[in-house]
Formats: C-alpha cells, sequence, structure tokens
C-alpha cells in the first residue's frame, strides 16, 4: 500500500466527519486523472487518444503528490488533538 497508512483502532478513534475527510483523500488521484483526460479531450482538442491518456496519467501523479501532502498535514493535525480526539472517544464509549 502506498501512503501513509493508519492503524485500525486509531482510525476507530476518529469522529464521522475526520473519517470521510480522511476516505476521500484517496480519491484525489482519480478525480485528477478524470478532469486530466476531460481537458485534454475537451479543453486543449487533443485528437490524438495518447495525448489525452497522458495527460491523464501527468493528472493522477499530480493528484497523488496532493494526496500525500493532505495525508501528512492530516498527521500532524491528528498527532497535534491526539488528546482531545482520545477523550471524545473515551465519552462515546461510554454513552454505549
Amino acid at each position: 500500500m502506498f501512503g501513509h497508512s493508519m492503524k485500525d483502532e486509531d482510525f476507530i478513534k476518529l469522529s464521522h466527519f475526520d473519517r470521510v475527510r480522511r476516505g476521500y483523500f484517496d480519491k484525489i488521484p482519480l478525480n485528477f486523472m478524470l478532469i486530466g483526460i476531460t481537458l485534454g479531450v475537451n479543453v486543449f482538442c487533443f485528437g490524438n487518444e495518447n495525448m489525452s491518456l497522458l495527460m491523464g496519467v501527468a493528472m493522477f501523479l499530480l493528484g497523488f503528490l496532493l494526496k500525500e501532502k493532505f495525508i501528512e498535514k492530516d498527521d500532524t493535525e491528528l498527532k497535534k488533538y491526539a488528546k482531545v480526539i482520545e477523550r471524545e472517544y473515551q465519552e462515546r464509549k461510554n454513552l454505549t
């Protein structure tokens, strides 16, 4: 698996919003690839399909790098608020 991964125990402690946000990071490269192919065909009017695919691959790599930066930023933020996240998790755990 590429990129940073989070242990299941740590992922469970996150709030619903944080889990959804973390899940969207995985979708960034494919969305960028689709945007690149669409730009290549519709905006730049590349007649050659290979050029559109190459633009899609380049956008995929750009999206992958962006995903890595977002995950690094999210990891530092989660470390910063680790005590608050743990306390909220214990409160949710005690309610059930």
